[in-house]
């Protein structure tokens, strides 16, 4: 199991490299879809077998994890008969959930994962099992490190060498085109600033990437001291300082005031004891990120217009149809309709799913809020597995930021990112609730 995750996790995360290289590069973008359908074959196909093989185990998961599945059964049921009644067509429908709910299938998909795992023949004792997921997300950790550094590496060496690029499939400086090349690097407008965008689609993808796993990094790259390994704890420090530099580093070259948004929830929500003791020095920082989403707006002013625009003139079509136009007419799927922009993802499943749909869409998230809130409870009571609460912990403050950086952009539109953090969240819940 975890060496599937191992290997499908690293090509997620090698996503857009491969569908640059191949479904442009040597395919000439006839067929750019088919690296999406192979990768979600991939992991729903395995699902499938896993529930095959692990059947006698399924009702053990159920009983856990039923009330999720239970509303989000409702909540799919729901969208896609408004849909129907509104005469949308599968395709639409297709790209609708994949765009608003997809996620929510791959975080319940990998918590059956996680927790069949704890059932493997080869897993007999519990301390063997959280050493190996100790280790698994250690390995996670340097990989993660890995695509940072790489992604600086690769975006330098496009301003380098452009000619190779434009072989292997990249398009000359441009914006975003649904089913075109993409362009070899974006600029916050065309002849302004560059902005970093590493090995992803685009800067805001990758933004949200910087700061989906910026709470697990935060987690591992700790400052420490200690007397009788100073040597020791000095290279660990200078190992920190390096990481969380170049991390924090990378999502301010994004230029993504989305990003930089989430960066200051994820600080705010892992800093909360600090921040209640040293107040005025936490307003100060507060006060920095402030000037600079100010300064970023302003540096990037017709695109700050036309987000404000789009999220108000957003909000009429919510008003006019409250049961919902359908999957597949709002947000991302403009890139296949052509139809409504709304730069906000709860306006997106407004505008969708229309407001009883939204509230079903609440009724899943609380439910899953619900199913951490005892995960994380339970593990307190246990002083044996405190990794696995600090990874949870990380991967929740994350889930905040996350939904805080809905409301200025659609945050569930790269696969990439889906895939690689609910994965790994999903399996994390799955297995730490397993008994």
């Amino acid at each position: 199991m975890l060496f599937f995750m191992r290997v499908f996790l690293i090509l997620t995360l090698l996503y857009h490299i491969l569908v640059v290289t191949l479904g442009y590069g040597i395919f000439g973008g006839s067929h750019p879809q088919i690296p999406a359908l192979l990768r979600d074959g991939l992991w729903f196909w395995v699902f499938g077998i896993s529930i095959l093989i692990s059947y006698k185990h399924i009702f053990s998961y159920l009983r856990q994890w039923k009330k999720v599945w239970f509303a989000f059964g409702w909540l799919i049921l729901f969208s896609l008969l408004i849909s129907y009644f509104q005469n949308k067509t599968i395709s639409d429908m297709f790209i609708g959930f994949k765009y608003g709910f997809q996620y929510l299938l791959i975080l319940l998909s990998a918590s059956f994962f996680g927790f069949i795992f704890g059932f493997s023949k080869f897993a007999k004792e519990k301390i063997w099992k959280h050493t190996t997921i100790q280790h698994f997300f250690q390995w996670i950790i340097w990989i993660l490190v890995g695509i940072v550094v790489g992604g600086i590496v690769w975006q330098g060496a496009k301003l380098l060498w452009p000619d190779f690029f434009f072989h292997i499939g990249y398009w000359p400086l441009d914006d975003f085109h649904f089913g075109a090349k993409p362009p070899i690097y974006y600029l916050t407008w065309l002849g302004g600033k560059l902005r970093l965008q590493g090995i992803f689609s685009g800067p805001n993808n990758y933004g949200y990437f910087l700061v989906a796993f910026l709470p697990l990094i935060l987690a591992y790259f700790r400052f420490q001291y200690t007397q009788r390994k100073q040597i020791f704890t000095e290279k660990q420090n200078l190992i920190s300082l390096v990481v969380l530099f170049v991390w924090l580093a990378s999502i301010l070259c994004t230029l993504s005031r989305t990003a930089i948004i989430g960066t200051a929830v994820v600080l705010i929500l892992w800093n909360i004891r600090r921040l209640k003791k040293h107040r005025k020095w936490w307003i100060g920082i507060g006060l920095v990120f402030l000037w600079g989403i100010i300064g970023l707006s302003v540096l990037k002013w017709t695109s700050t217009l036309a987000h404000i625009s789009a999220k108000f003139s957003s909000l009429q079509y919510v008003v006019q149809q409250p049961l919902g136009y359908g999957l597949g007419t709002s947000g991302p799927a403009i890139h296949h309709n052509w139809t409504i922009l709304p730069e906000n993802y709860f306006v997106q499943l407004m505008i969708d799913i229309g407001t009883i749909g939204f509230l079903f869409w609440i009724l899943t998230v609380w439910q899953i809020q619900k199913h951490i809130k005892k995960i994380y409870i339970s593990l307190k009571k246990s002083e044996t597995y405190l990794r696995d609460i600090s990874l949870i912990r990380a991967f929740s403050i994350w889930w905040i930021a996350l939904l805080v950086m809905g409301i200025f952009l659609h945050v569930f539109e790269d696969s990439m990112v889906n895939y690689s953090f609910f994965v790994l969240w999903g399996f994390i819940l799955g297995f730490s609730k397993q008994k």
